[in-house]
């Protein structure tokens, strides 16, 4: 996973306790790497820089940092977060997640380097699921959208299909029924596809009859 930061890591520090050192161990290219110390500058950097990873250090200003975090959990954008300190101290691990960290490090710990880039496998792998599931929910999250109503995992598996579907050009076919929601899928797609500035025609086929659908299709000229 770490082959796959393509983004810089921004680490507010205020006392730089070696997180840089501990990046460089690991073999993160040091222009990857911004650190600032305090929460001001960090806020500017990410609002210009937009960093796949924040690293935050809560071995002092702990309840700005603290705060920090709860500022980047609360833009929903995908950024993975983890919270460091030093002597294991459980409080603020559990403040630090509490508020969005997507992990915590033990900056005492044994091979501190080591920790540290599973911890950053981990947390940059929660964040790439988590946009995966947000892409997902779109149409449960439309804010346009007051028909397609739902939040449990079929309906996300329902909004699944109907992204998947709306990234194709193939025909596709929808099948339910009476009542459960055909034309909203279609909407949907259409809604969410390349072809979304052109018109969408509903019709109505099982009000046709046989004879006179081909017509009503592809039109007619007299004999």
């Amino acid at each position: 996973m770490l082959a796959n930061l393509s983004n810089e890591i921004l680490i507010l520090d205020a006392h730089q306790s070696g997180i840089s050192y501990l990046l460089y161990e690991i073999n993160i290219r040091e222009e990857l790497v911004s650190a600032v110390d305090n929460t001001e500058a960090a806020i500017a950097h990410f609002n210009a820089h937009s960093p796949q990873l924040v690293i935050v250090s809560l071995a002092s200003n702990h309840d700005e940092n603290i705060e920090f975090i709860n500022w980047l959990d609360k833009l929903d954008k995908p950024v993975a977060i983890i919270a460091a300190a030093s002597n294991g101290n459980a409080e603020l691990a559990a403040a630090a997640v509490r508020s969005g960290a997507t992990d915590f490090l033990d900056l005492s710990v044994n091979n501190a380097a080591f920790a540290l880039g599973q911890r950053i496998d981990r947390a940059l792998s929660l964040v790439s699921q988590r946009s995966r599931t947000d892409e997902l929910r779109r149409p449960l999250n439309d804010k346009e959208n007051d028909s397609f109503i739902g939040r449990s995992q079929k309906m996300v598996e329902v909004a699944q299909l109907i992204v998947n579907a709306a990234k194709s050009s193939a025909s596709v076919f929808i099948t339910g029924e009476n009542g459960t929601g055909k034309e909203v899928c279609a909407e949907l797609i259409h809604r969410y596809s390349s072809r979304k500035q052109a018109e969408l025609v509903t019709l109505n086929c099982a009000a046709i009859p046989d004879s006179l659908a081909e017509s009503e299709l592809f039109g007619h000229v007299k004999g």
